[in-house]
Formats: structure tokens, C-alpha cells, sequence
């Protein structure tokens, strides 16, 4: 079956970092193609910047400039509803205003927005609820839509765990640099040591007291120990 193609703007900022991984695999899977707003830089938060209120926090007001850059550049951007994900788990609520203010800051641009609802706790809207109601708005079947979210749900676990092992791999280096870092402490004090052992010796020769040489009209050499050795005369 064929579909109309779509393309769905992805705002870099906010939720991006946590569900990206999730979101491409999930609209891959349907046929419909992404594209993500550019790096953060000072253009769009000055963007941003001017389209929200004084009292907005920067995250805020940086997620309005990414999503202004994607205004006109596809079919729908993405801005998501999500409330918690269950008791204890509750997200900030600009998290759930979003789609609202969104929507009402680009009321005058001819832009359509998508958005999804989570709220585990109160509305028992779980994540996978949301994504299957997500899908079929899309016009794509509900078989087809549960098995982009399964999918989609398997390709995010991988990717944590290739974070959990890099993270993993970062920490025993971490560790092997400490503890080299410690041998390295004990060698350096060791020979600060030395070097502060060699100085007392040659301060204390330096300042050695005069021997009782005496040359052959009986007169002393007013030599210092150590600085021509030892006179059997005397």
C-alpha cells in the first residue's frame, strides 16, 4: 500500500536528546521521513529569544528558535504532550504546555503540528498508547503502527545499552588514570625527596667545620672537611 509521503521536522532541543533514537526509528519504520532542526548556535536562540516572554527559562526559549527553523521546511513538526510516565516520574510542566504555546506562537505561519500525550498517572495514557494513536493519525494501519512503536522501542534499548557500555568503558579509564595519576604522585614526592636530600648534603658540606691540618711550619690550612680528605698529621 502506498501512502502520501510526509516529512516530519524534529526541533533539536528539549526531549530530542532522550527520544530521538526512538522518534526516527518509529517514523522510518512507517515511510515517513525526518528532518532535525540544525545545532543550536546564536542565531536560533536569539530567534528563540524573540518569540518568547521575558519570564520563559533559555531551554524554553532555545526550543522556540529550533522550532522556527523548521517552519516551512516540512509537513508537520513534532511537539509532544508528556506529562510523567508514571507516579514519581513527572516531567516539568513546560513539558505539557508546549504544544499549546507552540501552536499559539506560530498561529500566523500556515505550519501543522504533531503532538502525542503522555499521562501515565492520571489520564493512564502510557507511551505506547500514544505512539499507536500517533500512527494511525497518520493514516497508517494499526498493525503497521504497532509494530513501527516495537521496533522503534528495540532499537532505543540498543542504543542505551551502547551508552551503558560506553559509559562503563569511560569509568574504567577513569579509574586506571586515577590510579595512575596516584603512582605518579608517589614517584614525584619520592624524588622531590631525593632531590631535597642532595640538596641538605651539599648544604651541610658547604658549611662543614674547619679540620686541624697543619703544614710543615705548623701553621693551620684552614681547610674544610670533606674538600681534600683526611691529614694524617693531625
Amino acid at each position: 500500500m502506498e501512502y502520501v509521503p510526509l516529512k516530519i521536522g524534529l526541533p533539536r532541543a528539549l526531549l530530542y536528546a532522550r527520544c530521538r533514537v526512538l522518534w526516527r526509528a518509529f517514523f522510518q519504520e512507517l515511510g515517513i521521513e525526518t528532518v532535525t532542526s540544525p545545532a543550536t548556535d546564536r542565531a536560533i536562540q536569539e530567534r528563540g529569544t524573540a518569540l518568547a516572554i521575558d519570564e520563559a527559562c533559555l531551554s524554553l526559549k532555545i526550543y522556540l528558535g529550533h522550532v522556527a527553523a523548521l517552519v516551512g521546511k516540512c509537513d508537520f513538526i513534532l511537539v509532544p504532550r508528556v506529562s510523567n510516565y508514571g507516579r514519581h516520574r513527572s516531567m516539568c510542566t513546560r513539558f505539557e504546555s508546549t504544544p499549546d504555546l507552540v501552536r499559539n506562537v506560530f498561529r500566523g505561519s500556515d505550519q501543522r503540528f504533531l503532538s502525542y500525550e503522555i499521562d501515565e498517572e492520571m489520564g493512564g495514557r502510557s507511551e505506547e498508547d500514544a505512539f499507536l494513536e500517533l500512527g494511525q493519525s497518520l493514516g497508517r494501519p494499526p498493525k503497521a503502527v504497532k509494530r513501527a512503536y516495537r521496533l522503534a522501542k528495540k532499537a532505543e534499548a540498543g542504543h542505551h545499552r551502547e551508552r551503558a557500555q560506553k559509559q562503563e568503558q569511560l569509568l574504567k579509564v577513569g579509574t586506571q588514570m586515577r590510579t595512575i595519576n596516584q603512582q605518579n604522585e608517589v614517584l614525584l614526592k619520592q624524588a622531590l625527596e631525593m632531590v631535597e636530600f642532595d640538596l641538605t648534603l651539599l648544604r651541610s658540606m658547604r658549611q662543614a667545620p674547619e679540620t686541624a691540618n697543619y703544614n710543615k711550619n705548623a701553621y693551620n690550612t684552614g681547610e674544610l672537611l670533606g674538600s681534600s680528605g683526611f691529614d694524617a698529621k693531625q
